[in-house]
């Protein structure tokens, strides 16, 4: 594994929690069977790490589900979490110095989209298109992009948390 420093730097002060700002500050890396932790607005979701590429600039999650521990006393936000694999995945990958998550979505083709008019709606490619409200790729119409977001993570530890308040 490439051990470079990957560095991430989120813009504190702005909005939301503080503490998952300064958390997003970091220079963790991933490593296989290790534990990663995402930070939203408020709240903070964990993953395991699956699979690292040699460069160690992607990497394969694995998220948890996160449930309270009955057996241990602790309120709002405080308790001692019991993780399980939840079977949803997502790849992670060091660009443009974030870490992204990696993503696809369906959409017009450029070409397709020029001839688009105001009675697309009823037409016999919007049938083709929609399958069950559901966007699905049809050739010459649609096609399958990937998308990259970017993520504020910090890996090798599991600190889930819900904000109650929101």
């Amino acid at each position: 594994m490439n051990n470079s420093q990957k560095v991430q730097k989120a813009k504190v002060g702005v909005a939301g929690s503080f503490f998952n700002q300064m958390m997003s500050n970091n220079a963790t890396l991933p490593i296989v069977g290790k534990g990663a932790t995402q930070m939203h607005y408020t709240d903070r979701s964990c993953f395991e790490v699956i699979e690292v590429s040699k460069d160690g600039k992607t990497a394969r999650l694995e998220s948890l589900t996160a449930s309270a521990d009955k057996t241990q006393q602790g309120g709002h936000g405080h308790q001692n979490w019991i993780f399980t694999p939840s079977g949803y995945f997502m790849t992670v990958q060091w660009r443009h110095n974030a870490w992204r998550q990696k993503g696809q979505r369906v959409m017009f083709t450029d070409k397709y989209a020029e001839t688009l008019g105001a009675g697309f709606h009823g037409s016999d490619d919007y049938n083709k298109v929609y399958i069950d409200g559901k966007m699905v790729v049809v050739e010459g119409i649609t096609e399958l992009i990937t998308e990259w977001h970017k993520i504020k993570i910090i890996f090798g530890v599991k600190d889930f948390h819900y904000d109650w308040s929101f």
